[in-house]
């Protein structure tokens, strides 16, 4: 799993500094280093050219495609690559114009303001519109709480501002316009990615398969807790305990926005179960589905597995709504006898009245030898960390850990984890929050 992962990584980075190479052998170095002038104007080129290929390979990444799981580790991670590539990108996209201005400055100020102001020039004004409809989309992001739709609506103009700055590219005077190899690599790279953004904008809808499932019952626990039973109307999907599916209701009372849920049933299950927390507009919603309610069911994605690792003791760790994977692989385990070397689940809430599963989690460590469950309520017990893991399941050694749960909590225990020398490769985590 962690060396398919480094291949995924591995593409994008050959892939966004091939031009970077091409640009290097087409002027000698010392020329575009020789002075400050030169060394920001060459820093400027670089941040445009590694800025666009990367914008091209994010569009690429949000197209769902299969195959990609198997180079990244499950779509989870290719769509957190996806986020850390546009973020990336955006930084060197908005970095490309200033270092470009930075070779006036101090000498010419009043130049270097024109630089940055609408002209004449075709290709400058375009470059200026492509960069402030990035910058006001990234805002929207990062700074401005949006609902799903309306922010999933906005990034549908990423595409078109791509399109836009690789106009600008292509007719700005550069190394672009000037070698003929750098010039083809560009638009290679701008076209497919260009694809790519159109794939996902229409006709993914249309090529992925669906599967197609009828709302059985609805179980709503705590006020916040939504349990949904889906039934196969036709054909029964084929998943792992683990895996996740995009979901579309069809239901006046619910968004048609596909959203991504973990599967919380056994694979061997002809139903389908999803629980879900009320946290957004969208979830909050999901307690007005009737039984009967269509629900189209796109996947299954991800290899958050417990299958390859049995032989091992494993430490699994969920926080919060993150104990879902963990159910349908707990039920697997029950019903199939399957030999282990021993699990401990951590399973982590801030309320006792979160750990709505702890009691069935419970029954099933009655149920399977070695098969632990350690509640840890952290308004009681403080937040888990590795020490205290270390304690209760006599040491890290030789261990593999699965999480899944709250960005920060999972990052610093996988932090923990490497600092007490644990292997990469032991450690496993769907990112949950794109959820």
């Amino acid at each position: 799993m962690a060396n398919s992962k480094k291949i995924g990584w591995a593409c994008i980075w050959i892939i966004s500094l091939i031009p970077v190479l091409i640009w290097a052998i087409y002027a000698p170095l010392k020329e575009r280093l020789s002075d400050y002038p030169s060394i920001t104007h060459s820093l400027g080129q670089l941040a445009g050219l590694i800025g666009m290929t990367m914008f091209a390979v994010t569009f690429i990444l949000s197209t769902r495609w299969k195959f990609l799981e198997k180079y990244f580790g499950g779509m989870d991670k290719v769509y957190n690559a996806h986020h850390i590539l546009g973020a990336i990108s955006f930084i060197l996209l908005l970095f490309h114009p200033l270092l470009l201005v930075f070779k006036f400055i101090p000498s010419d100020v009043k130049q270097a303001a024109i630089y940055l102001l609408p002209s004449k020039s075709l290709a400058v004004n375009l470059g200026i519109i492509a960069l402030t409809g990035m910058i006001v989309l990234m805002v929207l992001t990062l700074f401005i709480k949006l609902r799903y739709q309306t922010w999933k609506f906005s990034h549908k103009f990423l595409g078109a501002f791509f399109i836009i700055a690789f106009l600008h590219t292509l007719l700005i005077t550069s190394d672009v316009s000037r070698s003929l190899v750098l010039r083809s690599y560009i638009i290679f790279v701008s076209c497919v990615g260009i694809l790519a953004f159109f794939y996902s904008l229409i006709l993914r809808s249309k090529l992925h398969k669906k599967h197609i499932y009828t709302v059985d019952s609805i179980f709503v626990k705590e006020n916040k807790f939504v349990n949904i039973n889906l039934k196969p109307k036709n054909e029964k999907m084929n998943f792992k305990a683990g895996q996740f599916v995009f979901i579309k209701f069809h239901d006046k009372n619910v968004s048609k926005e596909q959203h991504p849920f973990t599967i919380a049933s056994d694979s061997n299950e002809q139903n389908i179960r999803l629980v879900v927390k009320s946290l957004g507009d969208y979830t909050k919603k999901l307690v007005n589905l009737k039984s009967g309610t269509i629900a189209e069911l796109e996947g299954p994605y991800g290899n958050f597995d417990y299958h390859p690792h049995k032989n091992a003791k494993q430490i699994w760790i969920a926080g919060g709504i993150g104990i879902t994977p963990f159910i349908g692989m707990a039920e697997n385990i029950e019903k199939s006898n399957v030999n282990l070397a021993g699990i401990d689940l951590y399973y982590c809430v801030k309320n006792k009245e979160d750990a709505i599963y702890l009691e069935w989690f419970n029954e099933v460590a009655l149920k399977v030898k070695g098969f632990r469950v350690i509640s840890i309520c952290s308004n009681e017990q403080g937040r888990l960390d590795v020490k205290k893991i270390a304690e209760i399941s006599n040491g890290l050694k030789d261990k593999v850990f699965l999480m899944c749960g709250p960005e920060h909590m999972v990052a610093e225990i996988e932090k923990q984890l490497i600092k007490n020398n644990v292997s990469n490769k032991n450690i496993h985590r769907e990112f949950f929050g794109f959820k």
